[in-house]
């Protein structure tokens, strides 16, 4: 059966933060010792990110569980009857602190993952993003959060596909897509279909 899951990419402007209207908001802390190193930022998708200089990206770097070591988008499961954005909500209170209104949350992209080589980590993502937050983000037993530059994201340090969708989805643009990775279940091999109008060139699966 294959998992639901949902995050949320929480934005604010690079080197500053403005507090959304409406909303009690405290500024969001730059951690930097809670975190570990983030690494080299590596290398997106066709369309880079150099336009996405202009934001910070909160990431959080998994400690335990499925995808431990890597750089994620927070998020996690969708529970039986629960609606992906309340879960997105309710997961980003649970692994960093920060509490989120549903309203204010923005659905930007419909993913499934599939890994041919392992069905078992077959898995859906309902992907949100938002400006606005309170509180700081804390480091949680699962999730230690720290907050990137949009146009230096640690994509060597992420799952394969986030340099394909990421920097469209945090661009603006819809993504739907269905991604397949290859044996090594870590380097993708086909997106279905190409977020990107000029088309994608896959990197080479790892040795």
């Amino acid at each position: 059966m294959t998992v639901r899951t949902c995050l949320c990419l929480i934005t604010r402007p690079a080197g500053g933060f403005a507090a959304p209207v409406g909303l009690t908001t405290m500024p969001g802390a730059a951690l930097g010792a809670a975190a570990p190193p983030a690494g080299p930022g590596g290398t997106a998708g066709p369309g880079g990110t150099a336009g996405l200089a202009g934001l910070e990206v909160l990431l959080g770097y998994k400690k335990t569980g499925f995808g431990a070591g890597r750089w994620v988008g927070i998020g996690g499961h969708v529970e039986d009857g629960e609606q992906p954005v309340d879960a997105a909500v309710r997961e980003v209170a649970e692994e960093s602190g920060l509490i989120l209104r549903p309203a204010a949350l923005t659905h930007r992209a419909s993913l499934s993952f599939v890994f041919p080589a392992r069905p078992s980590w077959d898995q859906t993502a309902e992907v949100y993003v938002t400006t606005e937050f309170i509180g700081d983000p804390v480091e949680s037993s699962e999730i230690a959060p720290r907050w990137f530059r949009g146009d230096d994201l640690p994509f060597d340090g992420m799952w394969d596909d986030a340099r394909y969708w990421l920097p469209v989805v945090l661009g603006g643009r819809p993504v739907t897509a269905e991604i397949t990775f290859g044996p090594d279940c870590a380097t993708v091999t086909a997106i279905h279909p190409d977020p990107h109008p000029a088309g994608l060139t896959l990197r080479a699966p790892r040795a």
